[in-house]
């Protein structure tokens, strides 16, 4: 799956939401077991703390 958001928080809703349906749409087997992966990339001006 490929996503984007505008913040983390968003992007595990967006998770929450997309990886389940995919499963599905593959006729992948329901269950807790399945390994996970999310790789990130920012911008540094989003990782700068205001001063």
């Amino acid at each position: 799956m490929v996503g984007e958001a505008p913040t983390l928080e968003a992007m595990v809703a967006l998770r929450r939401t997309r990886v389940p349906e995919m499963l599905e749409e593959n006729g992948c087997p329901r269950g807790d077991d399945i390994p996970l992966r999310l790789l990130t990339t920012a911008h540094l001006a989003t990782l700068r703390v205001a001063a």
